[in-house]
């Protein structure tokens, strides 16, 4: 570590705690994905040191997105990378594996993100995956503008950072599926019950089978090319309307 590097660090524990405490927070709660992402990104250059600009690579089928970075030049080099398919933001999030680069003394494996990266004037990147067990889910890019590589200080802020990060996206992101579940049957608990009193409404008129009343729906549905709970629903309506006029 060259002088006065130890100062540049002296603030990572405090800080680190601070976001830390403020992820948990967030898994207690009900919160989007961007407001997590948000709180990462923003939180992120000062919480690891070095870092002069971050983002987040999010794995999505057959692509990747950047959905919050601090800077424009972070977004356009996470861009190159995801033009080229090539990049430690990719290899990262693909392989679930640290990437520590330094455009300093080295040539990376990757020439259209490093002359990105080097245009943009930074002389390194971290890309820490962001995973829980076998559920891949991006990753955390940091750029520096003062150091090549990550010191082991700031590479182990990264791991615990990215660590809890990657709870609180999964945790999210199962929170989000199970409401839109939960929604879904909810809507088709109404349907049948609706249908189910249409059904009744037909059977009692028609004096027909529950299969026979269920057959008028359905065709009275492909008639008007309307869905069979809005047939229904109409249906029970109308019914409901004419006992009032009665």
């Amino acid at each position: 570590m060259e002088p006065g590097e130890d100062q540049r660090y002296a603030n990572i524990p405090q800080q680190l705690a601070d976001t830390l405490t403020q992820l948990t927070d967030l898994l207690l709660g009900e919160v989007d994905l961007d407001a997590i992402l948000n709180l990462v990104v923003s939180s992120a250059p000062s919480a690891i040191g070095a870092a002069d600009a971050a983002s987040i690579t999010l794995l999505k089928t057959g692509s990747f997105e950047t959905r919050h970075a601090t800077s424009d030049d972070a977004r356009e080099v996470d861009a190159v990378q995801y033009a080229s398919g090539h990049g430690p933001c990719i290899a990262a999030a693909q392989e679930n594996a640290r990437h520590n680069v330094s455009l300093v003394e080295t040539t990376p494996d990757w020439p259209e993100f490093a002359a990105a990266a080097i245009e943009r004037g930074f002389r390194g990147v971290l890309s820490t995956p962001l995973a829980v067990g076998d559920c891949k889910l991006g990753s955390l890019n940091l750029y520096s503008r003062s150091v090549g590589e990550f010191p082991p200080v700031a590479v182990a802020a990264a791991q615990v950072l990215a660590h809890q990060a990657s709870v609180v996206l999964a945790n999210a992101v199962a929170y989000a599926t199970a409401s839109v579940l939960n929604d879904q049957l909810r809507e088709a608990l109404a349907s049948r019950d609706v249908i189910g009193q249409a059904k009744g409404i037909l059977m009692a008129r028609e004096r027909c089978t529950p299969d026979e009343a269920f057959d008028i729906l359905r065709r009275g549905s492909q008639r008007t090319n309307h869905k069979l709970r809005d047939v229904a629903q109409h249906l029970v309506d109308a019914n409901a309307a004419s006992r009032d006029d009665g």
